[in-house]
């Protein structure tokens, strides 16, 4: 791609919350969305943002068009619920280019409620965080803080970017066609 062509090409990112809960870090998941935003460079990429249930674990066609998953904590915590969800995250369904980012804020009241991990009621945020590297590995980001993940986030949105030129492009493109492939097996 020529560099008057890649100028030229705009996109839009689709960032997901899966979460039962509006609020992560002590205020409303949409003003993460508008803080990550803000630090996006050039005006190319658009970032659209989806607050959803449960209901759309199950959705695959829905899930994978989005680049950015944010999964608040306690939506990982239970053996028998949102199987689909582990399945994602335990599989290679997913392109390794999506960003799936676990929120895991001060509000640990969801821990009571676990049946996945040894944890319990005294378990410091930090507790959950190692309990779900571990389980998970290399295929989420656990962000303790508001902070890491904004920026993570805008980090992968710097660089899929159409205002880095043809190699931002190419990051798109290539994010794409694996989620086609996905869909299409």
């Amino acid at each position: 791609m020529d560099p008057d062509t890649s100028s030229q090409y705009t996109h839009e990112e689709n960032l997901v919350y899966l979460s039962d809960t509006s609020e992560c870090y002590g205020g409303d998941f949409r003003k993460l969305a508008t803080e990550i935003r803000s630090e996006i460079n050039g005006d190319l990429l658009s970032l659209e943002d989806h607050l959803e249930g449960p209901d759309s674990f199950h959705r695959d066609d829905f899930l994978l068009h989005n680049s950015i998953w944010i999964i608040h904590y306690s939506r990982l915590l239970h053996k028998n619920t949102h199987h689909q969800l582990h399945s994602y995250l335990s599989t290679n369904l997913i392109p390794d280019a999506t960003k799936i980012f676990v929120c895991i804020d001060d509000d640990c009241s969801q821990i009571s409620l676990c049946d996945r991990f040894d944890l319990d009621d005294t378990s410091s945020k930090y507790e959950i965080k190692n309990e779900l590297d571990d389980e998970y590995e290399d295929r989420i980001i656990t962000a303790v803080k508001l902070d890491k993940l904004k920026y993570q986030a805008a980090g992968y949105l710097n660089t899929a970017n159409p205002v880095c030129g043809p190699s931002g492009v190419e990051a798109i493109e290539e994010w794409k066609q694996a989620v086609d492939a996905r869909l299409d097996s």
